[in-house]
């Protein structure tokens, strides 16, 4: 219930949305099963535009209930929101299954659904013409070509070595850098 007073206050009072989630996490904590606790806490994030968290809290949701419609409805629209349109259509089609025609908001989820379902049919349609597209353009696969052989080879001072170390803790540099002559 308190939880509930905070989201109702929070257009009106500053911080009151910090104090709403804590209030649903904490009565998640005592309740854990409870799948309405997590679709008003996720509700809290969806509203704060946090659709990363408003997510993971619906898919728990989900989890605890999985033939609870309304869980997966509002996974539908956050992932929407979030960009998983593929996704969304999925969580969406399996809300529907779960109720009747005569459901109110039946028809609205229905209608949703016809627009994500119209959505990632153009987006696999885009991408396979990309994806041929790529396929006619690319270039064969070929070995890097080899190295040049070098004209001249290249000569190093007799005392040329790699500086030697006395310790794991100590190196030794040389104060001057040997030069190579041709």
């Amino acid at each position: 219930a308190l939880g509930l007073v905070y989201q109702t206050i929070i257009p009106l009072a500053q911080g009151a949305d910090q104090y709403a989630l804590s209030a649903y996490s904490q009565a998640i904590a005592l309740d854990s099963v409870n799948p309405a606790l997590r679709v008003s806490l996720g509700g809290i994030y969806y509203s704060l535009k946090n659709y990363e968290d408003a997510v993971k809290v619906f898919e728990l949701a989900v989890a605890a209930k999985p033939d609870f419609a309304n869980a997966r409805y509002n996974l539908a629209i956050a992932l929407r929101e979030k960009g998983d349109i593929q996704r969304a259509a999925q969580e969406l089609s399996a809300a529907l299954g779960l109720i009747g025609k005569d459901t109110p908001g039946y028809e609205q989820a229905r209608n949703e659904l016809e627009a994500l379902e119209k959505i990632v049919k153009e987006k696999t349609a885009t991408q396979a013409a990309q994806d041929k597209e790529r396929a006619t353009t690319q270039t064969p696969l070929q070995a890097p070509p080899s190295p040049a052989p070098a004209k001249t080879p290249l000569v190093l001072p007799p005392d040329a070595a790699p500086p030697a170390t006395e310790s794991a803790e100590t190196t030794v540099l040389p104060t001057s850098t040997p030069t190579a002559t041709p």
